[in-house]
């Protein structure tokens, strides 16, 4: 049957001269798989009509395809009964060119193809047995959706990470992010050698999002992100190693997904014809330059790679190189690896941890270091063309003191003994970095002299008191050809000085009780150490603080007996705000055996514990110092904190988290308890978990909060907040780092030149309201500073204040036509160079019940003038409803 809906394709046949008429000779396709076609199509028809297939088509695209199965289906039948039929033939072969050229939806897409597909080896097998042409044949000859991982692809990052495989919402995918990023999904090499028809489809996604936190003053071009940051190119000189030293034409992979609220596209047919006769490689090139484009958040899944075409592609896809071997730290200690006892008072390695992820990590501040974290001996005896790929950052990174090593021979003991290979990690004009976390080149390491080898890997760090710097190491991967590669995990061994690290006592404070620690108190009122749940972090704290006035509360240990091992070392994890570390000591006695600890006769040797440079006034995560307890190996110990409050009645607040400690032979702490007493009465160490009051807010201010009716924090940038000139011609709040608390904040400088700085100047929220009978009030962390005396500060340059905003009027053009009112507050005045006790955050203050039911902002007022050239700094904002 002819259709009359669509004008036929033009269709060659073009018949081969002398070809046989034996039609014996002729190829008849299987029966079977003509019955399978059948089926398919009626059941895509009765889909249809059911409203289950092409649903969401429009009317249009929906006839048109009820058309093309229609014509399939006659096509089918007649050749079912003429296995030579030309012309069913022909209506087979219109209809699957008409069918590639319509729209249709992701949902429908998968049966439809796969029909198509099969329709296009049928046609191209029966037009080969009959000597024709059928030249806009193609179908699927290789396809891939990341459900088995990243292989046969392969990633390489020139900066910042590499691609990875994940999964979400039950879609696997390739994926890639974040700024200062340049890194590469490599395809297996294709040979289009017989290969007609070429095509490459993609099905993909990109987001973007504007960093509206330190770096909200970025510029955020999306046009121009997604026309340069993701790109599809293709080569046909790569083989392996550094894509950039390849050549590359770029694809045109447009229509862009929109780069908004995850938005899949699948990119229509993309013609690579002009490379048939060349092995190609297909690339996802993602580069992210934060200086050309910002800070901001990015991210590109690739989903589906589907390569089309007519032909055979023979042996092929294969992945250059495939991961054969990966290891990371996942877990509280080096295991697998081992880190040797370094020589007395070296800096050594360590385990740490930062936003759920472990790491190794090792500092080496003013201390002469010679330190090995060694890997498990590797087996990679069955692989060849190995590479290595380390994830790794550093402060202060340089290649003298920072060394990969890899050795054949070593089993244990001084590894100065064996022989060791340099594995040199830095590309060539590689220079140090600063005193920030920096994540270090990622390029792969060539390793290939350990192919077919089993070999132990080694990071070793080398320094004198003068050089200092850090080193993180978070997972390494071996890359290669061959048989996977194996940890031999018993293929070491240690003797004497040169036994690896481990962990031989480890507590984790909370819980329901302080138990087997105790805590008393010899203050009035009593109160001791207790229980605090500090979610999201993993198990619970123990927390003391300086609300009210006390002194000499301590938490005591049981009696530990430590095991007789070549080097014991103690630290504990912790959280604190405004630490002064006089009055938080860490003590130790070998002599105490219950009862009061300040008797005279119990000797307590305090232990330097402080690890913070700074005194942070927010909870701030620490963990102590590495302390070293060699010379107590085989003793009985007793530990203790004891807390008391500073001079002045500062605020103060600690929390103990874990204690760990660790050594280099075997063994492990034994615990007896002992009686702790206070005024001859034992403390109960079944402490119940409290409710807690808002942290840094004192008893007569606990309060119940409502709905949060504001809130900001300047470490993320001005927000919402804004600000500007009310008379004369003022100081701007800007964004700065505040030294004393070491965190971004919004400060504001006068000076004394009233030609230039002499004025008015206000910063405000956006618009808010609440409702009559509701009380709202705000609360402020900040510091005033004054170059002036007090005796000239009679003027109130630095207020709080409030005002009520008319209906449609934008806050920003009418900051000058406000009526202002001043809020009831005060702060002692401080010199202009303020300290970490000038910072102050004020009381909950009550908003005016005449703002009910309207709209207002809260602003923050500052005035310069000809003698006085105030300095005001704001850390963060709340602004609530009270009484819950």
């Amino acid at each position: 049957m002819k259709t009359t809906f669509f004008a036929l394709f033009a269709f060659l046949f073009l018949h081969v001269q002398g070809c046989s008429d034996n039609k014996s000779d002729k190829r008849r396709e299987s029966p079977d798989e003509l019955t399978s076609l059948l089926n398919e199509v009626r059941s895509l028809q009765e889909s249809a009509q059911k409203g289950v297939f092409l649903r969401s088509s429009s009317d249009r695209d929906r006839s048109a395809y009820l058309v093309v199965l229609h014509d399939i289906n006659i096509g089918l039948l007649k050749l079912k009964n003429e296995p030579d039929s030309k012309d069913a033939l022909e209506l087979l072969y219109t209809a699957v060119v008409t069918g590639r050229k319509l729209p249709l939806l992701a949902e429908d897409q998968s049966r439809m193809e796969e029909l198509l597909n099969r329709l296009s080896l049928l046609l191209s097998s029966k037009s080969q047995s009959l000597g024709l042409v059928m030249a806009d044949l193609y179908w699927r000859l290789f396809s891939y959706n990341f459900s088995d991982g990243i292989e046969p692809f392969t990633s390489f990052a020139e900066k910042g990470p590499m691609w990875e495989r994940d999964i979400a919402l039950g879609k696997s995918f390739a994926r890639i992010k974040g700024y200062d990023v340049t890194s590469w999904l490599l395809s297996p090499s294709f040979n289009l050698t017989g290969i007609t028809n070429p095509k490459v489809r993609i099905r993909h996604l990109i987001n973007l999002d504007r960093n509206t936190g330190s770096y909200a003053s970025d510029l955020f071009d999306r046009a121009q992100i997604v026309a340069s940051a993701f790109k599809v190119v293709i080569s046909t000189d790569y083989k392996k190693g550094d894509p950039s030293a390849a050549t590359w034409q770029e694809l045109d992979i447009s229509p862009m997904p929109s780069s908004i609220d995850f938005h899949t596209v699948v990119t229509p047919e993309i013609d690579i014809s002009p490379w048939i006769g060349e092995n190609v490689t297909i690339a996802f090139h993602y580069d992210f330059p934060s200086n050309k484009m910002g800070h901001h958040y990015a991210l590109w899944q690739i989903e589906e790679m589907d390569l089309l075409g007519s032909g055979d592609l023979g042996n092929c896809c294969e992945a250059r190189d495939r991961k054969l071997l990966e290891q990371q730290f996942n877990s509280a200690s080096f295991s697998p690896f081992f880190a040797l006892t370094p020589p007395a008072e070296s800096a050594n390695w360590e385990m740490a941890a930062y936003n759920g992820t472990n790491y190794a990590q090792i500092y080496t501040q003013a201390k002469t270091t010679d330190a090995w974290l060694l890997s498990p001996r590797l087996d990679l005896s069955q692989s060849r063309d190995l590479t290595l790929s380390v994830y790794h950052k550093s402060k202060f990174a340089n290649t003298e003191s920072m060394k990969i090593m890899a050795s054949l021979d070593f089993e244990g003991g001084d590894p100065k003994e064996s022989t060791w290979t340099e594995v040199p990690w830095a590309p060539e004009g590689f220079t140090p970095k600063d005193d920030k976390w920096n994540t270090l080149p990622q390029i792969p390491l060539d390793i290939s002299f350990l192919s077919g080898k089993k070999f132990v890997l080694a990071f070793v760090v080398t320094a004198d008191k003068k050089t200092t710097l850090g080193w993180q190491i978070n997972n390494y991967t071996i890359y290669g050809s061959g048989a996977l590669g194996l940890v031999e995990k018993d293929g070491l061994k240690f003797t004497g000085d040169q036994k690896p690290q481990t962990i031989i006592y480890e507590h984790q404070f909370g819980d329901a009780n302080t138990a087997p620690y105790q805590g008393i108190s010899f203050a009035s009122p009593d109160k001791t150490w207790e229980p605090f749940p500090t979610p999201p972090k993993p198990g619970t704290f123990l927390k003391i603080d300086s609300r009210g006035t006390r002194e000499h509360i301590w938490l005591i240990s049981p009696k530990m007996t430590l095991p007789d091992v070549a080097e014991l070392n103690v630290k504990y994890t912790g959280v604190t705000t405004n630490p002064d570390w006089r009055n938080i000591k860490f003590l130790l006695s070998t002599n105490y055996q219950g009862g009061d600890p300040r008797e005279a006769n119990v000797v307590w040797t305090a232990l330097d514990h402080a690890e913070l440079t700074f005194i942070p006034t927010t909870w701030t995560d620490f963990t102590s110092k590495r302390i070293d307890l060699s010379t107590y190996a085989g003793q009985n110990i007793v530990l203790a904190w004891q807390f008391q409050s500073p001079a002045g009645g500062a605020y103060t607040g600690f929390e103990i988290g874990k204690l760990t400690i660790s050594g280099s032979g075997e063994g492990e702490v034994s615990l007896e308890e002992i009686a702790v007493s206070m005024n001859n009465k034992i403390v109960d160490k079944a402490l119940e978990l409290t409710p807690n009051a808002p942290i840094n807010t004192p008893p007569a201010q606990q309060v119940k909060l409502g709905k949060t009716l504001f809130s900001h924090t300047f470490k993320d940038g001005m927000g919402d907040m804004v600000q500007g000139t009310i008379e004369g011609n003022p100081a701007q709040f800007k964004l700065k780092l505040n030294t004393v608390k070491q965190e971004q904040a919004a400060e504001i400088s006068g000076y004394s030149k009233p030609t230039n700085f002499a004025g008015t100047a206000v910063l405000t929220t956006p618009k808010m309201s609440f409702k009559a009978g509701e009380v709202a009030a705000i609360k402020v962390t900040h510091v005033q500073g004054f170059y002036n005396k007090a005796e000239d500060r009679a003027d109130k340059l630095l207020t709080i204040v409030y005002a009520e905003v008319p209906a449609n009027a934008v806050v920003a053009n009418s900051l000058a036509t406000l009526n202002w009112q001043e809020l009831n507050f005060s702060t002692e005045p401080k010199g202009y160079d303020s300290k970490i006790t000038d910072i102050v955050e004020t009381e909950w203050l009550n908003l005016p019940a005449t703002l009910a039911g309207k709209d207002f902002v809260i602003g923050f007022r500052y005035k310069s003038t000809e003698t006085q050239a105030p300095r005001w700094t704001l850390f963060d904002l709340k602004i609530s409803l009270l009484g819950g």
